[in-house]
């Protein structure tokens, strides 16, 4: 029983490190791009629009977004890419 505990916890800590290093990796990316209102108003209609709710667009399935970027980049790479790392209350 020890010993499966361990392995799922290094198998857990493993998949943390590879979250963390995908982040890094995608921030770095997202730094040496200037922003583009138009391709991230694409995206958003494409990849979140079906359940989040940003002002008047997209639905009400999962968290609405307003105020999403005063977040930072930081938090806003880590809520898309491992959402359940922080979960607000709300």
């Amino acid at each position: 029983e020890e010993q499966e505990g361990l392995a799922s916890l290094r198998t857990s800590l493993a998949a943390r490190t590879d979250k963390s290093k995908l982040i890094e990796t995608k921030l770095t990316e997202i730094r040496s791009e200037s922003p583009n209102r138009e391709v991230g108003m694409r995206v958003f209609s494409e990849k979140c629009a079906q359940c989040h709710k940003l002002g008047s667009l997209g639905n009400v399935v999962g968290p609405q977004l307003e105020g999403i970027g005063n977040r930072g980049l930081e938090r806003l790479c880590e809520d898309i890419l491992w959402p359940d790392r922080n979960v607000d209350e709300a």
